[in-house]
């Protein structure tokens, strides 16, 4: 009996001067990585951001995030935005790959999305102004910079408490200390998250020493009075020998 085996394109043809355009290592990471997810016949590549930063192997929110940025500014790819908020259309440009008249395709589906860029505009206020509470900082609601490092997080199924979490363990641990300088959106929601986001929330207690009480001679009874002036009569003989 024949078993019918369905057939994986092994490759994609693309063009080579795309190493020799002034790319950095993520930028050039992430067109190839775009040119892999491409569909011949729409005409688009429509991977999820967590595929594609699976794929591509850039780990930082931030700098997927400005990688991807930097492509559009540089006219090697259009994005189109989705509905969904889950993915984008990624039309390739300026020929990259071979064979297909790339240009025809974005023209055909320019219709691009009216709403924010921002997916999450209620969340990112929220974050920020827990943020600025916690830290005494003072982040515009609308901060561009805040909103880079909160939209990755909520884009990879992560929560507005698990960054107000983050939040807490952190300006406990750090605010008003050397490390204060470290409360920022870069360093919360970066690489590190998942790990702060895990970590146990520790209350520091100073260990109180016990006071000690000055030596009342008087107090004592008259045995141990002759016994203690006997100890120090002997110290005292001791280091007189020694000198």
């Amino acid at each position: 009996m024949e078993t019918k085996t369905s057939i994986i394109k092994p490759y994609t043809k693309f063009n080579n001067d795309i190493y020799k355009m002034d790319l950095n290592v993520y930028e050039q990471s992430l067109l190839i990585t775009l040119i892999s997810f491409y569909n011949t016949s729409k005409g688009y590549a429509y991977p999820s951001y967590k595929k594609l930063k699976e794929r591509s192997r850039i780990k930082h929110p931030s700098t997927f995030a400005n990688a991807k940025d930097s492509l559009v500014e540089k006219g090697l790819i259009t994005k189109i935005e989705t509905i969904t908020g889950i993915g984008n259309k990624y039309y390739l440009n300026k020929n990259i790959l071979l064979d297909y008249n790339l240009s025809t395709y974005a023209e055909k589906d320019k219709v691009v999305s009216k709403k924010s860029k921002n997916k999450y505009p209620k969340e990112c206020i929220e974050v920020i102004n827990y943020f600025n509470s916690k830290t005494g900082q003072k982040y515009r609601t609308n901060s561009k910079e805040a909103q880079s490092f909160i939209i990755p997080i909520l884009e990879d199924n992560f929560t507005v408490q698990d960054m107000k979490r983050v939040i807490d363990i952190k300006t406990g641990e750090w605010l008003n200390s050397a490390y204060q300088r470290y409360l920022t959106f870069e360093t919360l929601f970066g690489k590190k998250f998942e790990k702060y986001l895990n970590q146990q929330q520790t209350l520091t207690i100073a260990a109180k020493k016990p006071k000690s009480k000055a030596f009342d001679f008087a107090t004592i009874s008259k045995d141990k009075k002759e016994e203690v002036k006997q100890i120090w009569i002997n110290r005292y003989l001791i280091i007189y020998k020694q000198n």
